[in-house]
């Protein structure tokens, strides 16, 4: 189970899908595709995240929801 409590089993795809994989297929669909941020962008976004600042109650709440999931007996893993 994923952590929305959903479970999808893709499994493999047939010999002859995997064959065209194999070959390449859908790699062209590749080419047409444009980027949405550039290297500048992105490292803006990142300086931008480093500078969010949480509340330390806030933290100690959600510290607690942890340790929560990993000791309550109900739940197999936290």
């Amino acid at each position: 189970m994923d952590r929305f409590l959903l479970r999808i089993r893709i499994g493999y795809p047939d010999e002859s899908y995997e064959r065209q994989i194999l070959r390449g297929a859908g790699a062209a669909a590749l080419e047409g595709l444009q980027p949405v941020l550039d290297d500048t962008a992105v490292l803006d976004l990142q300086a931008r995240a480093n500078g969010v600042n949480v509340e330390e109650s806030l933290l100690g709440y959600v510290m607690a929801i942890v340790q929560g999931t990993r000791t309550h007996g109900a739940l197999a893993l936290g």
